[in-house]
């Protein structure tokens, strides 16, 4: 872990530790670390609409404890941890939770297939007509 990123993550236990809301994006200014400490296995970052974010430390001794909450109870809708970047999608009929897998390559594009419509996995899944 570079010192940047124990910095961080020491920011984010103590967060963690009082219960407090997890620092904005603008008061870190180390979203790269984030990310990186993320899919490295020392944290979980969970992202909600106007930058609310809730971080679970995953590792050490304080392993299972989190920043406050978001105060409406929604749903995130991007999840980063050692799996990578994970976008949480409502669908339009069901309501069912959908998450898809992303993975960023250091050029900023992304890897894997294009991201698929409901049209588009109606088709697929032969139900075209439901559409």
């Amino acid at each position: 872990m570079t010192p940047a990123q124990q910095r961080l993550f020491d920011t984010l236990v103590q967060a963690a530790v009082d219960g407090i809301r997890c620092p904005t994006n603008g008061e870190l200014r180390a979203y790269k670390e984030l990310s990186s400490l993320c899919r490295a296995g020392f944290v979980r970052s969970e992202v909600y609409e106007k930058n609310y974010r809730v971080v679970e430390i995953t590792s050490g001794v304080h392993a299972g404890k989190r920043t406050a909450e978001h105060p409406g109870g929604r749903r995130p809708y991007r999840i980063i941890d050692k799996n990578g970047d994970q976008w949480v999608t409502r669908g339009k009929h069901d309501g069912a939770a959908v998450v898809r897998h992303v993975e960023r390559r250091l050029d900023g594009g992304r890897d894997g297939p294009a991201p698929v419509t409901l049209p588009r996995l109606a088709f697929l899944e032969g139900n075209e007509n439901d559409i």
